[in-house]
């Protein structure tokens, strides 16, 4: 069964508290996966795919409405982030419990308001998850059987 998820059911968190006030979000998770791996004589196939460094990123569109969002990226202050999706009893949900945004100017790019960019960076030095990123899918399946 197919269930899609819209952006109208996709909540942000920050510290535990919901961003109402966001426009745009991404998320990056790159695995570090090295796709160039090919030798010499191999017959045009990937002979192996060594492992690289997770680094989990985005970016957070919001209104400017003040300043305590842009305080954090200035102070390096460490946060959390949670986006999940939720329809009826399923959800997809992908938390970082220690992210720092990266510190941008305010911009005016329309008659409508201040917008902030803020890139961010998920990390793990310690936090109680043990993870950089957890996510966790809540569905109608009881179990998943592994091969």
């Amino acid at each position: 069964m197919l269930l899609k998820f819209s952006n109208f059911q996709g909540p942000i968190e920050e510290g535990g508290s919901q961003l109402a006030i966001v426009t745009e979000a991404s998320l990056n998770i790159d695995f570090g996966l090295d796709a160039n791996t090919y030798t010499i004589g191999g017959g045009g196939y990937r002979t192996s795919l060594p492992e690289g460094f997770l680094q989990v990123s985005g970016n957070i569109k919001a209104f400017f409405e003040d300043a305590v969002l842009l305080k954090k990226a200035i102070n390096n202050t460490q946060t959390s982030l949670k986006f999940k999706f939720t329809s009826g009893t399923h959800s997809l949900a992908f938390y970082m419990e220690e992210v720092i945004f990266q510190q941008t100017s305010p911009g005016i790019e329309s008659e409508k308001g201040i917008m902030i960019n803020l890139p961010f960076k998920a990390f793990y030095s310690g936090g109680s998850g043990d993870s950089i990123i957890v996510a966790t899918l809540v569905n109608s399946k009881a179990s998943y059987a592994v091969a």
